[in-house]
């Protein structure tokens, strides 16, 4: 298996012209507009995993997965591992997506994809994210209670599938 990271991922996509308007702000100097799609519009998200399920077309047979800016790519063996990669990386090309080389990992029996930990074995809780769970400090104030309350309920949607 191996894990690929999208470099600035949502920074990649092309804002249509005729949609820039709606992306305007203004500062004391001047009116601004952005050109490639940024991380606080609300159909950013939905907009790139879009953009990554049309990626995916044409990729039936290989095996690759794609959450926003995360790419998981898994292999029966090391030949077809490479093929596999090779047309990952030709569909990047094609698309014009840059993956971020400091956060590839490439060729592995087992690692990390989404807070989950993914083997020959199958798919497991990552310790690390269990373990700063347990170990977290009680709230001490409303603030803090609420910040942990969020943590706690999102974590348990990531782990909703290991736990009874």
């Amino acid at each position: 298996m191996s894990t690929l990271d999208l470099k600035a991922g949502y920074w990649q996509v092309e804002v249509a012209e005729e949609d820039r308007h709606k992306t305007a702000f203004t500062t004391p100097f001047r009116t601004f507009r952005f050109h490639r799609m940024h991380f606080g519009l609300k159909n950013s998200p939905t907009t790139f995993q879009r953009l990554m399920d049309h990626f995916r077309t044409g990729l039936s047979d290989v095996c690759v997965v794609a959450y926003l800016d995360d790419l998981l790519v898994v292999s029966d063996d090391v030949a077809s591992h490479v093929r596999d990669l090779r047309k990952v990386f030709d569909r990047l090309r094609m698309f014009d997506l840059k993956a971020n080389r400091d956060k590839c990992i490439f060729a592995r029996n087992r690692g990390r994809y989404l807070s989950h930990v993914i083997s020959s074995q199958g798919i497991q809780t990552d310790p690390e994210k269990v373990a700063a769970i347990v170990n977290m400090r009680s709230p001490s104030n409303l603030k803090s209670y609420v910040a942990s309350f969020k943590l706690v309920v999102g974590s348990g949607n990531s782990f909703r599938n290991f736990t009874k």
